[in-house]
This record gives structure tokens, C-alpha cells and sequence, in this order.
């Protein structure tokens, strides 16, 4: 019988609720990146349909089954077969990209994973619930990592 860590990771999905901006810092355009890491890899969140960066925004990304995202089969936690121990032996974050001479930031207000795996099991993660905002960006930092609920 195999362990409930070895189940396979069917999908994650990741809502990101961005803030409205302020006069501190630029504002990031659409060259610049998002990606969340689980499960010891790193996912790229883009959806052609919307910009990640829109102030004020509540987006869902989708990896694996029932996929939104840009590029869905190289952002499929199915192609390499993780599973819950790949989830629980490392961290689970997001990590803005910007052009090495960029003083653009992002400014996150929420953000919420769910990792499901194949036995219909869920693990939650989030951070940035209530009245706390953060900026990403060369200047202030570029990861931010999520805590499990």
C-alpha cells in the first residue's frame, strides 16, 4: 500500500488579488513575471485573457487539470509527476521577475493556493489576508512565501 505523501498532485490553483497602487513605487507592466513555486518546481502565472498585474484585480491561475494558464502543458504539476511529499519538503511561494534594470513593483494584497491531489485530498496555503499589502520589486524583494493553513 503506498503512503498518502506519494499521491500525485492533479492540480494547483492559485488566486492572486493585487492592491491598488500608491506613489512609492512604479507600477509593473506586462514584461515582468509572476511565478509560484510548490512542490519544488516553479509554475509561471499568466493567463493570455488577463494582465497579472492590474491593480486591484482577483485572478485565478490554473496548473493541471482543468488548466487556464499560458503554456498549460510545460505548467502541468502532472508532466513531473509530484506529489504531496514534493509539497511538504518545500516551501510554497510566489516570486515576482523583473527586467534586471526594472524599478517597477508589484503590489500583492492576497494570495491563495490549493494543491489537490489525486485521492481528492487538498493542502492549503495563503498569506496577506486582512489589511496587510505588500510591494515585490528589485527594491523591496522579489519572493513571498505563503504559510500553510
Amino acid at each position: 500500500m503506498s503512503s498518502p505523501n506519494s499521491t500525485a498532485i492533479t492540480s494547483i490553483v492559485a488566486r492572486i488579488a493585487t492592491a491598488p497602487d500608491d506613489d512609492d513605487y512604479a507600477t509593473a507592466k506586462g514584461s515582468n513575471m509572476v511565478f509560484l513555486g510548490a512542490a519544488g518546481r516553479e509554475f509561471r502565472a499568466n493567463r493570455d485573457d488577463i494582465s497579472t498585474f492590474e491593480p486591484e484585480s482577483d485572478n485565478e491561475y490554473i496548473f493541471g487539470e482543468g488548466a487556464n494558464v499560458t503554456y498549460p502543458d510545460q505548467n502541468d504539476p502532472r508532466s513531473t509527476n509530484l506529489t504531496l511529499e514534493h509539497l511538504n519538503r518545500n516551501d510554497v511561494y510566489i516570486r515576482y521577475q523583473t527586467g534586471n534594470d526594472s524599478n517597477e513593483s508589484w503590489r500583492v494584497e492576497r494570495i491563495d493556493v490549493t494543491v489537490t491531489a489525486a485521492n481528492g485530498s487538498r493542502v492549503s496555503y495563503g498569506v496577506l489576508a486582512g489589511r496587510y499589502k505588500q510591494w515585490l520589486g528589485n527594491e523591496v524583494g522579489l519572493k513571498l512565501s505563503l504559510n500553510r493553513r
